[in-house]
């Protein structure tokens, strides 16, 4: 496995991609949904601050995961970027839908562009980039 794809460094991405965009968008979600009064709006972000701990560190872990065993820009494509946003605006949209969310789609879209563009950009730019990367021995899986 690449040293920059260790189970460490991948583990240690996830859990601060989960805390910073935990903070993003149950902030977002309370904003999106203020208009239906505080308590729809605080609602709405503890649905959504509970889903993206979890998801945003098992995205990214996963993310990283299917683009270190993708062996063509496509399979990349697919494992790294397809499938994890797909799931993901799946997930999302029906756990708001449950929960009775006001403005779904007000709150989620801005999470779901914007994962998917930055997600984009990773498996287009930054993780090729990183297996470009000169190796500097043997890498660890711890």
């Amino acid at each position: 496995m690449h040293e920059n794809f260790t189970v460490k460094k991948i583990l240690a991405r996830g859990l601060l991609s989960g805390l910073f965009f935990t903070a993003l968008w149950s902030t977002w979600a309370y904003y999106a949904n203020l208009s239906h009064g505080a308590a729809a709006a605080q609602k709405a972000a503890i649905t959504q601050g509970s889903f993206t701990i979890i998801n945003a560190a098992v995205f990214t872990i996963v993310m990283e995961y299917m683009f270190s065993v993708g062996k063509t820009v496509l399979m990349r494509l697919l494992l790294a970027f397809l499938l994890p946003n797909g799931i993901v605006a799946v997930i999302l949209t029906s756990l708001h839908y449950y929960r009775g969310t006001p403005n779904v789609l007000a709150t989620v879209s801005p999470s779901l562009i914007i994962v998917a563009a930055l997600s984009l950009i990773y498996v287009l730019v930054i993780g090729p980039r990183k297996m470009a990367q000169p190796r500097s021995g043997l890498a660890t899986t711890d």
